[in-house]
Parts: structure tokens; C-alpha cells; sequence
């Protein structure tokens, strides 16, 4: 959901996303299980021009959970 803008000025400290009426590209995080190990750390951050058409087995999304005991 986040704009890329390069760097991290003017981000929220509170974790909300950035979000315009219209970006030019989206943030995405990580990498795929074809990359190198230093591309696949969920701190790398690059960005993808948004087309609802675009498919790709190099970009997807990761769900997190706390479990709690």
C-alpha cells in the first residue's frame, strides 16, 4: 500500500502507510526463492509500478501472526 519515495523521510513512526492518490510505484519488501540471501531479508525494500495485470512469481505477500500461549 505504500507509495515509494526513496528513502524513509516522512514516514509514519506509528507504522500507518503512505498513501497518495496516485504513486508512480508501490514499496515492496523482501525478495523470492530465486534471489540472493541479502535480497530476501524482509529489510530489503525496492519498488514495483502497480498494474492490477502484472503476475509474477518473484512478488507476493507474507502473512504474520502472534501466537499467543
Amino acid at each position: 500500500e505504500d507509495c515509494y519515495i526513496k528513502g524513509y523521510e516522512g514516514l509514519s513512526v506509528h507504522g500507518k502507510a503512505r498513501v497518495k492518490t496516485s504513486c508512480k510505484s508501490h514499496v515492496v519488501r523482501g525478495g523470492s526463492w530465486n534471489t540472493g540471501w541479502r535480497w530476501a531479508m524482509s529489510s530489503n525494500r525496492n519498488w514495483m509500478v502497480p498494474d492490477p495485470n502484472y503476475r509474477t512469481d518473484d512478488v507476493g505477500f507474507r502473512v504474520a501472526r502472534t501466537i499467543e500461549d
